[in-house]
């Protein structure tokens, strides 16, 4: 325990990833009895200090670092070269196999620091741990101008698109000179040529110290039909297949050390696919990720997991997800306070977890004017609308998340969004429509939206398609057993929009009475 938290820099811990990572195979009972009875000892074996040093007031729990001396990231001044330095808690038996996850990420993050500073920049230069894309120049036929003007113009809003991520760094090299050689991961090439009334665009994307394709992708643009959204539509296409290629960690290749980037990585996959293990996974990815590189929008991912973990938790442990949730977004502004990523997660935290719109609306407020093409801004922006009922705004906002977002890995939430957001406003096939969308992009390694699921049910009930509201209320009960309309009465339950509750609660009672008959 004390490891886990001397090794995060004073990151506050949550109390359920805690217990997640030292007594996985035990109840939560257990991991919470043995949790507090862990952090007893430590204070008691640190005496008259122990309660200064353990910050924690029955949430999460933190070391105070003004207290305590951590050398773990620091070189050794007296390690002689070719001396074996012993590894992170070498010889420490832990019988939990998801404390030895950590332990091993852990222990990676420490060899890619002690490998010749791998990753790390010349004395004053920042070290590089994002994944670093370099844009090649476009190869075109000579004088065929129009064609590269529009690739010119689709590669950059890419590159944009790409960079909101935070995991990716984008070099431009297409006025570098020949022969300049790029310090950059992958490099994305481009060709391009004219077709009478079209453009056709070969991208690639290859691995550079091998030089494999990782990815690539063939597409045409109708230059006589073309308007901003279809051009939009074809920017958010390129930028879902291709960053769903990078994510795979085969694609980042054996060689490949951008640590903080991985984790990153890692923890977005586990999160989106729902699962109480994989949620608890990815929030020890995102801390190995924070610990690695600090940024602002590392922290901002770990607080937007709270979202999926209150989902999954129904709301029963809603002050310590709050106080945890509440201690990583502090972070996540004081480390980048203008970032547009970290503002959209958050805005969304505050306005799902905390219910506190005010706080939502100023953290949105500055990006408003900005109106980037972002997919999680303009859901966070649509939720936000919704809660506070102006529906008008979400439905513009939720349909621009969905339409630049749809093929990505959140997906089933921008289609869950517009479904919601029909429904308020009465437009129940429009509603089932969006709905069976958000229900048919699950893969198989990935639950069922739960939000989904409730808004089809209540979808389905306002049409009086009784046959299909329950068979989407048997899909919910058959990955949430026990659930009852009963459990929406509880003010914590996940849905902040009371009109929302109201009529998912009544749907849900109609489908278990029918049911009961």
């Amino acid at each position: 325990m004390l490891a886990i938290l001397a090794s995060s820099r004073g990151r506050p811990w949550n109390r359920a990833a805690l217990q997640d990572l030292l007594w996985s195979t035990r109840g939560p009972q257990h991991g919470r009895d043995s949790l507090k009875k862990c952090l007893r000892e430590i204070r008691l074996a640190l005496g008259a200090e122990g309660d200064a040093v353990i910050q924690s007031s029955g949430g999460p729990v933190a070391l105070s670092m003004d207290r305590v001396s951590v050398d773990l990231f620091e070189p050794d001044p007296e390690a002689a070269p070719g001396l074996h330095r012993p590894e992170f808690l070498e010889g420490l038996d832990v019988a939990d196999p998801e404390f030895e996850r950590w332990l091993q990420g852990v222990r990676t993050t420490l060899a890619a620091t002690d490998d010749a500073q791998v990753g790390a920049a010349p004395d004053g230069m920042e070290r590089v741990t994002q994944l670093r894309i370099a844009l090649q120049a476009l190869t075109a036929r000579p004088g065929d101008t129009a064609a590269a003007a529009l690739a010119d113009i689709v590669i950059n809003r890419v590159a944009v698109a790409l960079r909101h991520y935070e995991v990716f760094q984008v070099l431009d090299l297409r006025d570098a000179p020949d022969g300049e050689a790029p310090a950059a991961d992958f490099v994305l090439q481009t060709r391009v040529l004219s077709m009478h009334d079209s453009v056709g665009l070969s991208l690639t994307v290859r691995r550079v110290f091998d030089g494999e394709v990782v990815w690539g992708e063939q597409c045409s643009v109708d230059v006589a039909g073309l308007v901003r959204g279809t051009l939009a539509a074809l920017v958010s296409r390129i930028v879902d297949q291709l960053s769903a290629a990078l994510f795979r960690p085969a694609a980042l290749g054996a060689t490949e050390r951008r640590i903080a980037a991985r984790h990153a990585i890692d923890g977005m996959n586990r999160m989106f696919r729902l699962h109480a293990p994989e949620l608890a996974a990815a929030a020890r990815c995102f801390a190995c990720a924070i610990d690695a590189d600090p940024r602002g929008p590392y922290y901002a991912w770990y607080a937007f997991l709270t979202c999926f973990r209150l989902e999954d938790s129904k709301g029963s442990d809603l002050a310590e997800l709050r106080e945890h949730a509440d201690a990583i977004a502090a972070r996540a502004l004081e480390a980048d306070p203008a970032n547009i990523l970290t503002r959209s997660l958050l805005t969304h935290v505050y306005g799902f977890v905390f219910r506190d719109l005010n706080r939502a609306d100023a953290l949105m407020r500055p990006l408003r004017d900005l109106e980037p093409d972002l997919p999680y801004y303009h859901f966070s922006r649509a939720m936000l609308d919704f809660y506070r009922g102006d529906y008008r705004g979400a439905r513009a906002a939720a349909a621009r998340a969905y339409r630049t977002g749809r093929h990505g890995p959140f997906g089933y939430a921008f289609a869950t969004a517009c479904q919601m957001i029909e429904l308020a406003e009465g437009n129940t096939e429009a509603a089932v429509t969006f709905g069976e969308d958000a229900l048919n992009v699950a893969s198989p390694a990935q639950r069922l939206y739960e939000p989904a699921l409730r808004f089809q049910i209540a979808a389905y009930a306002r049409q009086g398609d009784v046959p299909n509201a329950q068979r989407i209320w048997q899909r919910m009960l058959d990955q949430t057993p026990g659930l009852t309309s009963d459990a929406l009465d509880d003010d914590a339950f996940p849905i902040p929009n009371p009109e929302a509750r109201a009529m998912i609660r009544h749907a849900m009672r109609e489908v278990e009475t029918r049911d009961a008959q």
